[in-house]
């Protein structure tokens, strides 16, 4: 998805990249924020309806539901966005007000295109608009990828050929099935100690104790977003500080 993988406007001019919100009625199932790997996203204060992940205590921002096969792995990728959205705002911020003026960024800096009220602030909720950019149809390019991922992963791990992948299964398809996958996608294995291979597979594990596809392909964008995010927060703080 180019929204995820290249480096937007706003990294060139501290601007940001527009377009359609997700639009629909109801509820995608609970995920956590940004993933495992990631640390959560501020939830904005007009955000719809929020819940409370059980088992990470994550709290979410619910996205609208509508015929899909990986609801839950669409609601992370605009989570994504909005640990983004939480990476300009503290870079812009610099005096800690709650709002972006133009004496803490560049003249020209496009991040205006979102002051909505012309009073010369940018605050945190009129950035949301970033996150809103991304559209259905790039959300479904990279679910569309991921669960690709998820099936070589399956066909390398998944033993009893029950498409889902058991602890034992995972334990010991880490190095064979995963490291590969994770390699080609774009993740960075040498973060990845024992502790945080545990974490994955408990923060991504269906009820019946098992991932199912969608969970493995959630680790492996999860994996991908912690090495792309940490790009992003670096490149965002070296342009804003200059």
């Amino acid at each position: 998805m180019k929204l995820f993988r290249s480096i937007p406007g706003f990294l060139l001019a501290c601007g940001v990249m527009t377009g359609a919100a997700l639009t629909g009625c109801g509820q995608a199932p609970t995920v956590p924020v940004t993933g495992a790997l990631s640390e959560p996203a501020s939830v904005l204060p007009e955000a719809q309806e929020v819940a409370l992940e059980p088992q990470t205590g994550y709290a979410v921002q619910a996205v609208a539901a509508r015929p899909a096969p990986a609801l839950r792995l669409e609601a992370m990728l605009r989570q994504q966005r909005l640990k983004q959205v939480d990476i300009m705002f503290n870079a812009a911020d610099k005096n800690r007000d709650g709002a972006v003026t133009r004496n803490e960024v560049k003249p020209n800096a496009e991040i205006f295109k979102f002051d909505k009220n012309r009073d010369n602030k940018v605050t945190r909720l009129e950035l949301q608009a970033y996150a809103d950019a991304i559209t259905p149809a790039e959300v479904a390019d990279q679910v569309k990828k991921d669960l690709a991922f998820a099936d070589e992963v399956l066909k390398a791990v998944d033993k009893n050929k029950d498409r889902k992948v058991s602890k034992a299964e995972y334990q010991a398809g880490w190095k064979s099935g995963f490291i590969p996958v994770l390699s080609k996608s774009g993740g960075d294995l040498r973060t990845l100690d024992a502790r945080m291979v545990e974490k994955l597979f408990t923060t991504y594990v269906s009820k019946d104790g098992q991932l199912d596809r969608e969970g493995v392909a959630m680790i492996v964008e999860d994996v991908r977003f912690a090495v792309q995010i940490k790009f992003f927060e670096a490149t965002i703080r070296l342009i804003v500080n200059g």
